[in-house]
């Protein structure tokens, strides 16, 4: 990850880091997950609890498999990056990464209110996009315009 995005990586953990101890553990979590709403907590499948062991552990997956390690429901500085490095690998634009981890982790005043961009938009970065017609999966369906005296197609 380039520095702006590990530096946005570091604001999500400090917040998430409740009592400043260097790790994120469940109590850490309590306040900032709200698991009672989970359809397996409302189901009475799982506990609160154990939600927020599953959330934690989410973060120390690939640690965890790499290292041989058990998952111990406590999530270091080094696993928390390790795991937003691999979010990273498959988001090319830096402004969405940071629009991504601000509204996820309520780290800017605009989205702890909800006033904030809730997703990509066309001005992020002062850069406009193109306008684009996608399909469900988000893929581009609008053809481009050939230039005058290229065929649309290569066959034609």
């Amino acid at each position: 990850m380039n520095p702006a995005r590990k530096k946005v990586v570091a604001q999500a953990y400090k917040k998430l880091d409740k009592d400043g101890n260097g790790w994120i553990d469940i109590n850490d979590v309590r306040g900032v997950y709200d698991s009672s709403r989970h359809p397996d907590v409302l189901a009475g499948k799982k506990t609160q609890d154990q939600i927020l062991q599953e959330f934690l552990e989410t973060f120390e997956t690939a640690h965890a498999m790499r290292n041989n390690d058990a998952p111990n429901y406590v999530v270091t500085k080094e696993e928390f990056e390790e795991y937003y490095n691999n979010i990273s690998a498959s988001i090319d634009d830096d402004a969405y990464f940071q629009l991504m981890m601000e509204n996820a982790w309520k780290l800017t005043e605009e989205s702890r209110k909800g006033t904030g961009t809730k997703g990509w938009r066309e001005d992020v970065g002062g850069a406009k996009a193109k306008a684009q017609k996608t399909d469900n999966f988000g893929r581009n369906t609008q053809v481009p315009k050939a230039e005058p005296g290229v065929p649309q197609n290569a066959s034609e």
